[in-house]
C-alpha cells in the first residue's frame, strides 16, 4: 500500500533491495531496504536495536555515504527507505574494467576515506549501553564493518567524473552466524581484517584495513589473497592465516 516496486536491485544473505516509487508522491524514486527476518512483537530487543541503529545511520550527511531517509515495518519485516543511487557496484566495475588507473584509484581514496573519516570521528551523545559495546558503534565512532566492492556504489556525474559512494552499513543486530555465512558464499572473506579472523574484538581499524585490500585490487585487479572455493574449510583457514600475518 506504500510502494511501486519497479525492480529488485540485489539480494543478499540476510536482505533484498528494491528500486520503488512511493505512491503517496510518484516523482520520488527511493531504494528499498527489506530484512529477511519477521518482527512479531515491535517491543523485541532485535527491533529496538534496529530502530536505534537506523536512528543513528538517519543523522549522517555526507556526500559518500548513501542518505538513510526511514525505517518501517512491511510486511511484518524491517525495512529502511534509502536515497536511490542511480549507478553501479564497484564489483561490477572492477569486473568490466578489472582495475583502475593510478589517478582514479587516488579519486576513489580521497571519497572512500573522507566518508570513513567521517563515520570514525563522529560525535554522538546519549548512546545506550548495548549499543556501545556492539560492532556498529564503538567509543564514540560509528563502524561500517562490511567495507567491499559490492558495497560501494560508482555513479557517473554530469561533468563526467564519479562519485563513489558507501552502502550498506553492518547493522549489529542482524544474526552473526547468518551473515557470516553469507559472506563466505559471497566471496567477501578476501576483505575480513585479522581481528575478525581471529574473532577479537571490530574497531576502526578493520575498515581500514578492509578499504586497503580494495585499494590493492583497484590497482592491481586482484585481491592479495584470493580464494577459489569459500565452501572448502581448509582454504578458508588458509586465507584467515595469511591475513592475520599480513600485520607483521
Amino acid at each position: 500500500s506504500k510502494y511501486e516496486i519497479l525492480r529488485v536491485m540485489g539480494h543478499g544473505g540476510f536482505a533484498s533491495v528494491f528500486k520503488a516509487r512511493s505512491k503517496e508522491n510518484p516523482e520520488r524514486i527511493v531504494a528499498l531496504k527489506q530484512l529477511y527476518f519477521t518482527i512479531d512483537d515491535k517491543d523485541s530487543k532485535e527491533y529496538k536495536d534496529f530502530k536505534e541503529e537506523v536512528e543513528i545511520l538517519k543523522k549522517l550527511s555526507h556526500p559518500n555515504i548513501v542518505k538513510i531517509y526511514d525505517e518501517f515495518i512491511l510486511d511484518n519485516k524491517p525495512s529502511l527507505e534509502m536515497e536511490f543511487l542511480d549507478g553501479e557496484t564497484l564489483e561490477s566495475v572492477l569486473k568490466r574494467e578489472r582495475f583502475f588507473s593510478i589517478s582514479e584509484t587516488i579519486n576513489f581514496i580521497a571519497q572512500i576515506s573522507s566518508a570513513l573519516n567521517y563515520c570514525h570521528h563522529y560525535q554522538l551523545s546519549n548512546v545506550s549501553a548495548s549499543m556501545e559495546d556492539s560492532a556498529f558503534f564503538k567509543r564514540n565512532a560509528i563502524i561500517h564493518n562490511d567495507i567491499n566492492p559490492k558495497n560501494i556504489i560508482r555513479i557517473k556525474r554530469e561533468d563526467g567524473k564519479f562519485r563513489y559512494v558507501l552502502i550498506d552499513f553492518g547493522l549489529s543486530f542482524t544474526d552473526t552466524d547468518a551473515v557470516r555465512h553469507s559472506k563466505k558464499e559471497d566471496g567477501m572473506a578476501e576483505y575480513k581484517s585479522p581481528e575478525k579472523w581471529a574473532g577479537s574484538e571490530v574497531d576502526t581499524q578493520s575498515d581500514i584495513y578492509s578499504l586497503g585490500v580494495v585499494i590493492y585490487e583497484l590497482l592491481t585487479g586482484f585481491v592479495p589473497f584470493p580464494i577459489d572455493n569459500y565452501k572448502d574449510n581448509i582454504k578458508l583457514l588458509e586465507l584467515g592465516e595469511k591475513h592475520k600475518k599480513a600485520t607483521v
